[in-house]
This record gives C-alpha cells, sequence and structure tokens, in this order.
C-alpha cells in the first residue's frame, strides 16, 4: 500500500521481510542513541546496552512471528527503499486471550510527524479485522504523539501505571489503551 506523507513523499507500507534486517538494526541502533540523548524517550529497550547479537536475535524472532502467523508486522518504507518505521500486532500470550492482540510502533526520528505512524497503525487495524476484537497498545504518558495517534482512532485509555518503568533514577507513567474492533468474529491467529 503507498501512502501520501505529510511531507509529499510516497511511502509504501509493506510486510517485513527477511533482507530488512540491516535498515532495522540500523533503527534500532538509532532508537537506542536517542534513549541515550533523552532518557525519557519512549521507547522499549532491551534493557542494557545493545549489542548486534541482541538486535539480531530480536529481529529473528520478530520474523518467525510474522512469517508463522503469530503476529502481524508492516514496515513503511521511503522512496529510496529504506525501512522508516515499524509496527506490529502480537496476539495475547494469555491462552484465555485469543481475541486480544497488543500493538507497538515506531518510526526513526527524522520522519515523525509526517503521517507515517497514521499509515502503520491504519494497515495493522486493517489486517486486525477478522483475526481480533480487542487491540491494545501501550505508551509512556509523555508521549503525546503516541497518545494522540491512539485516540484518533477512537482507542481509550484503561489503565495507569504510575511510576511503573525506572530507567536509573528516572521513573515513567505508562498508560495503556484498547480499542474494540467491528466486525472481527473470524477465527484468531495462532497464539
Amino acid at each position: 500500500m503507498k501512502v501520501l506523507g505529510r511531507d509529499a513523499l510516497m511511502y509504501k507500507i509493506r510486510k517485513l521481510k527477511r533482507s530488512d534486517f540491516t535498515t532495522y538494526y540500523e533503527n534500532e541502533v538509532s532508537y537506542y542513541k536517542e534513549l541515550l540523548e533523552n532518557p525519557a524517550f519512549g521507547i522499549g529497550t532491551y534493557g542494557k546496552k545493545i549489542k548486534k547479537k541482541g538486535i539480531k536475535a530480536a529481529f529473528s524472532k520478530l520474523y518467525k512471528r510474522a512469517a508463522s502467523h503469530n503476529a502481524i508486522v508492516v514496515v513503511a518504507e521511503n522512496d529510496a527503499g529504506r525501512m522508516v518505521g515499524i509496527g506490529e500486532l502480537q496476539g495475547h500470550a494469555w491462552a484465555e486471550a485469543p481475541h486480544i492482540a497488543d500493538m507497538g510502533f515506531s518510526i526513526i526520528k527524522e520522519y515523525r510527524g509526517k503521517g507515517i505512524g497514521t499509515a502503520i497503525v491504519r494497515q495493522l487495524l486493517k489486517m486486525a479485522k477478522g483475526k481480533y476484537e480487542i487491540v491494545t497498545a501501550g505508551t509512556f504518558s509523555r508521549n503525546t504523539a503516541s497518545k494522540r495517534l491512539l485516540k484518533k482512532f477512537g482507542f481509550k485509555r484503561w489503565a495507569f501505571g504510575p511510576k511503573f518503568v525506572k530507567r536509573g533514577k528516572l521513573y515513567m507513567d505508562t498508560e495503556i489503551f484498547y480499542l474494540r474492533l467491528k466486525n472481527s468474529h473470524k477465527q484468531p491467529l495462532k497464539s
């Protein structure tokens, strides 16, 4: 699917490919550098200094989940063919909640605010219909852009975690949002 960004450039939203690892790695390193500059940056970490081996393992796991239909993973690619964002829907790990998927997404810094996150979330939700009934997403309370994006799609806040994340001496509150999908009565993805 091709979308026009707010910067008047075309972006392609497509499924994750094995060949995306190099750009995935570069993006993960850029997120880590951003986190070092701003410890309140709203992205999950590997819990320690990142290494290529850890990122490769995370990518391999993500790719395998997508290839085996245990997750839906899409990427946003710029007109030069570079991955500039990624989004994932993963079925809930709890056996009694196969109707729920957790969503996460990230966009590299220089491409934020261009409508790419909107395109990724729109595609994930489109692909979730018929597989899930509810989609959840967590974000740091300080991440107003993420919260605004989720609310734009009709997500409602249902949980607040005060001081839920601790990085050094810095505590961050988190919020969890949910969206009840319409027309979602088909088989869920494998859990």
